[in-house]
């Protein structure tokens, strides 16, 4: 019966629109049609800002337009996002005429762009995060700084990233044994038990965060006789290591360093259904565990 009841309005809704256009798709916005910038990076690019190596960091990409207008120039444009104050600072870095071209920008030149009383090299943190974006000023005179249909922003790069983080060295293959704690409802505790052993992955997504192949490290699989817990990650923000995302249920993990010598990793994890748990991490790639991480 609901189903008729959507049907029907639906089918109206077509028939009247049966000539429009779908603005969703559309490469640009009706006051916009005209061109966006597009950003590549390049291999020489550090893809983030490295607190305890401020001179490897590198900006680096090649800047072009697309779009129906003739283009005169992009102005390449940073915005500066205090993660302390919440406050963004936004300054023109240079006026590129030329394009395509390649814009390189290390870390002295990156942070001389902005006013002291706003960003020292001193006054970073993590946490604090570069956004790169372009505003387009084409022949006619129109300036396009901005307002991309949802479909340009999804399939084109029109801004670039840069989180100030550390050097993070954690991905690779692992086992593991766990050890149950506590089930959420419907648990299987009998099946859980004895301890769990398997192996997984730590997948470097770049910046410090790591796809995790199981984050119920067995869990799942004695508990519920279910798939591995899938869609969190780890984020290792220098060395303090956490869980982000959630999983294929929406569940948020936690997680505490109980210990770490080098080559096992203990830490005590829990998710949002009441699931909880020991796990041992042992790194079987031929790397230890970095001795700061907690």
């Amino acid at each position: 019966m609901k189903q008729l009841k959507y049907i029907l309005p639906a089918a109206a809704a077509l028939l009247i629109n049966v000539s429009c256009e779908d603005d969703a798709k559309k490469p640009f916005d009706n006051f916009q049609q005209g061109a966006i910038p597009v950003f590549a990076q390049d291999d020489d690019d550090t893809g983030f800002i490295d607190l305890t190596d401020f001179n490897s960091s590198k900006i680096s990409f090649d800047l072009a337009t697309e779009g129906l207008a003739n283009v005169s120039s992009v102005d390449v444009m940073i915005t500066y996002n205090n993660s302390v104050t919440g406050e963004s600072t936004e300054v023109k870095y240079a006026t590129v005429t030329t394009l395509p071209t390649k814009v390189d920008i290390g870390f002295d030149a990156l942070v001389n762009t902005f006013p002291k009383e706003k960003l020292t090299a001193d006054s970073l943190d993590v946490g604090d995060s570069f956004t790169i974006n372009g505003y387009v000023l084409t022949a006619d005179g129109r300036y396009l700084n901005g307002g991309y249909s949802p479909s340009v922003v999804a399939n084109k790069t029109v801004s670039l990233n840069y989180n100030v983080a550390c050097a993070s060295d954690i991905g690779g293959t692992y086992t593991y044994k766990t050890t149950t704690l506590a089930l959420g409802d419907g648990g299987n505790t009998a099946a859980c038990s004895t301890e769990k052993t398997g192996s997984g992955e730590l997948a470097d997504n770049g910046g410090g965060v790591y796809d995790v192949a199981d984050a119920s490290f067995g869990i799942y699989a004695c508990a519920y006789g279910d798939t591995p817990a899938v869609g969190v990650t780890l984020n290792d923000v220098c060395g303090d290591i956490e869980f982000g995302a959630a999983d294929q249920y929406g569940l948020a993990y936690y997680l505490t360093v109980i210990s770490n010598d080098g080559t096992s990793l203990v830490i005590e994890w829990s998710n949002d259904y009441g699931d909880k748990a020991r796990t041992t991490l042992t790194r079987n790639d031929g790397k230890t565990w970095p001795a700061e991480l907690h």
